[in-house]
């Protein structure tokens, strides 16, 4: 009994992200993903290629990301904009990181690692990038009708539009 409520859990927990519908926890999941195999991949390099600066603005960066995406989540309805701008959120920090990468250049071996650890961590954007906008592609909202503003300003209990003068004959 034990084994079948452990594997319905791990079943339902182990969902797709198309089946879950939250963009913003898929972007968040995707960037702390990413940070995370930065901070793995960066953790041994020699300080003369300036990974202790980039591993202070690689921890800044992705803690003002996490808060941008989940400001998101509050600041716009669920829709295609809101999935457009995590989206861009998200490619945004990923090409701020490798960039940065490069930009710490490196001597010989230092420089073969820091070209596997860009190589990786453009496979890692690029699947991401590709998962964030299948699971968006399949999440679709229904369009809100808001309610229609009268362009007259009538009272409801007048009879009809030829009835008074309206708001100045009350």
């Amino acid at each position: 009994m034990k084994a079948r409520l452990i594997l319905a859990a791990l079943l339902t927990l182990s969902l797709a992200p198309e089946a879950r519908g939250d963009t913003v926890s898929d972007a968040l999941d995707a960037v702390e993903t990413f940070a995370a195999e930065v901070g793995e991949l960066t953790k041994g390099l020699p300080d003369r290629a300036g990974a202790d600066a980039f591993q202070k603005l690689s921890t800044g960066r992705s803690k003002k990301t996490l808060s941008e995406i989940k400001a998101m989540r509050w600041a716009e309805e669920p829709g295609s904009r809101r999935s457009r701008h995590l989206l861009e959120s998200v490619e945004s920090y990923t090409a701020e990181e490798i960039d940065s990468i490069k930009a710490l250049g490196g001597s010989g071996a230092d420089k073969v690692r820091l070209d596997e650890i860009i190589k990786t961590l453009t496979t890692l954007r690029e699947r991401s990038l590709k998962e964030l906008r299948e699971s968006y592609g399949s999440v679709t909202f229904p369009a809100k009708r808001r309610k229609a503003v009268p362009s007259v300003d009538t009272s409801p209990y007048e009879e009809g539009p030829d009835r008074g003068k309206g708001i100045w004959d009350r």
